[in-house]
């Protein structure tokens, strides 16, 4: 598999991957909804990128871009009918991985690069909770250098 196109956030100002999650799908788990996305390429066979943002430490979707497979381009409301600009991400708990420094080893399968650090960001019912750097052991398990 190749590596999967990011969702994207807005945090303190800047915009930067989200080389791992995928907040928009514990919306379909937990209301089964998922619209039948159109998967353009196998690095995204999710069939839509969602952007977010995070204020006053609250996460809220944006932005959603994609296709249905009925030719349909997909925005907010494909997924939230009354959406008015942006929605509070209110179903969502875990936690962001954005990476920080270097990349360290480009692994083109999935979401399996490896950076030097990380900024870990965890979030509860949409709500930031906690923010810490970590150290990515594994760049340092391997000789990759921090």
């Amino acid at each position: 598999m190749l590596p999967q196109v990011p969702e994207k956030l807005t945090y303190q100002g800047k915009r930067c991957d989200l080389p791992h999650e995928q907040p928009l799908e514990a919306w379909f788990e937990k209301h089964g909804n998922r619209p039948d996305f159109y998967v353009p390429h196998t690095a995204l066979w999710r069939g839509y990128v969602g952007t977010w943002v995070l204020e006053d430490d609250r996460l809220f979707l944006t932005e959603l871009e994609g296709m249905l497979e009925n030719g349909q381009v997909v925005d907010l409301r494909t997924v939230f009918p009354d959406a008015d600009g942006r929605v509070f991400a209110e179903w969502y708990s875990g936690t962001f991985s954005l990476p920080q420094g270097e990349l360290q080893n480009a692994i083109c399968i999935g979401y399996s690069s490896v950076y030097e650090r990380y900024l870990t960001l965890t979030i509860d019912k949409g709500i930031l909770v906690s923010c810490h750097e970590e150290i990515n052991d594994d760049a340092i398990s391997y000789g990759l250098g921090v």
